[in-house]
């Protein structure tokens, strides 16, 4: 009995760490500068995107959409197809083109994942996306202006994918 308790009340207190549907990257293309890396958090239960110490709003596609995105205008736009996907397609949403321009393996903690490189033909940021893991890196624009920063994810699994609980 008192395993079966501590065990429940350990859950219960995890439970929201597990569930709580933040997707954290960094960034350390900027060490030269402030020797902090730079943040970034989707936050999808408060639906908001922070960036180092600030936040903005974000919009969620649709489940029934068939598509998994994020958007928060002038900051950050993300979608792709549910299902599966190949190098060659393309798809439109909110009026941003996306499509597969390859196929890249990629190691984040350890584990191994088939990646798929999603362009977004307006600021050209590039996506790896793994349809069993999610989001796990994007290289986007420096806001320096002065190239591009490459973000990864903190955790094996980024948006909108979790791990089987």
């Amino acid at each position: 009995m008192k395993v079966e308790t501590f065990a429940l009340g350990l859950a219960l207190l995890l439970a929201p760490l597990i569930c709580s549907a933040q997707y954290s990257y960094v960034s350390y293309n900027d060490l030269k500068t402030d020797l902090k890396p730079s943040s970034f958090v989707i936050d999808v239960n408060k639906k908001r995107l922070v960036i180092g110490h600030t936040w903005r709003s974000i919009n969620l596609c649709d489940h029934s959409s068939g598509f998994e995105c994020v958007s928060s205008p002038g900051t950050f736009e993300f979608a792709v197809k549910k299902g599966s996907l190949k190098v060659g397609q393309s798809w439109d949403v909110k009026g941003r083109d996306y499509s597969v321009i390859g196929v890249d393996t990629i190691r984040i903690l350890g584990l191994s994942s088939k990646c798929y490189l999603i362009r977004s033909k307006g600021d050209q940021t590039i996506f790896y996306y793994s349809t069993e893991r999610g989001l796990l890196a994007f290289r986007a624009k420096s806001h320096a202006g002065d190239g591009f920063d490459l973000f990864i994810s903190t955790t094996p699994y980024g948006f909108p994918n979790s791990p089987a609980i």
